[in-house]
């Protein structure tokens, strides 16, 4: 099996253990590093219950697990939630609804597919086509597709950005893993994090860019657009976000 294709994988700091664990089982080699690392906003300044902006927006929409995590930081925004007034719950992907319900103990009126912001305003507008604002809990580097969404159907977006996803050094080594030639897949897990790697790769003065022949998977629709707009092919798009998922993919384009 030693000729089995290797994998990199760059995910966020302790992701991606289970997802390299079931290629291995299928006989990939796999390396694994962690490239970006997440900061929290610290959210003690929004301790008043009559924030004019937060309490006015009748949906609170979570575009990934880590906006749900720092706002589950705050005991002040928890207990809006748990209020009778309290505005309904829109989340992307079944994983950020389950951290709604296991994190901000509320059920999410809406969970969208994990296709990225634009499918859920879609969603939050035909629940509620004519409701009020929309309060978005987003990372520093989010795309802007469900703003856009909202915007294009009158709807306000009011926005907070509750979370920071930074580059750590393993984004050199990821870098130069890919420009060695011997990575025959590469496994992007997110925009942010297909960024960091391309930026450090052009941070590296000496020697040849990112091989050109390395396959590349995007995890979601949003990673490839990303990708194909800096000038990277994209072999395939995962039905979906999770490791099952992703496994298929990997290997339909490997078959044994």
């Amino acid at each position: 099996m030693a000729d089995r294709p290797r994998i990199l994988l760059t995910r966020l700091e302790g992701r991606g253990e289970r997802l390299q664990q079931q290629l291995e089982q299928r006989g990939f080699r796999v390396e694994r590093i962690a490239i970006l690392t997440t900061e929290f906003v610290d959210l003690t300044d929004w301790r008043r219950m009559d924030d004019p902006e937060l309490m006015s927006g009748g949906w609170w929409a979570f575009t990934s697990v880590a906006a749900v995590q720092s706002v589950a930081r705050s005991g002040a925004l928890r207990s809006v939630l748990q209020r009778s007034s309290a505005p309904d719950v829109a989340a992307v992907g079944p994983a950020t609804g389950n951290a709604v319900r296991g994190l901000l103990g509320v059920e999410p009126r809406v969970v969208a597919d994990p296709t990225g912001g634009s499918q859920l305003a879609r969603q939050v507008l035909a629940a509620d086509a004519s409701g009020p604002s929309v309060v978005w809990f987003r990372g520093a580097r989010a795309t802007d597709s469900l703003r856009k969404e909202l915007d294009a159907a009158g709807r306000t977006c009011i926005e907070r950005i509750v979370y920071a996803v930074n580059p750590t050094a393993g984004c050199v080594t990821a870098a130069r893993c890919l420009r060695d030639g011997d990575v025959d897949l590469w496994i992007v897990a997110s925009s942010a994090s297909a960024l960091a790697i391309l930026a450090a790769d052009a941070g590296i003065d000496e020697g040849e860019r990112i091989a050109s022949h390395t396959k590349i998977v995007a995890i979601g629709e949003a990673t490839a657009a990303t990708l194909r707009a800096v000038g990277r092919d994209v072999a395939a798009v995962p039905t979906g976000p999770t490791d099952e998922a992703i496994v298929e993919t990997v290997a339909a384009l490997f078959p044994c």
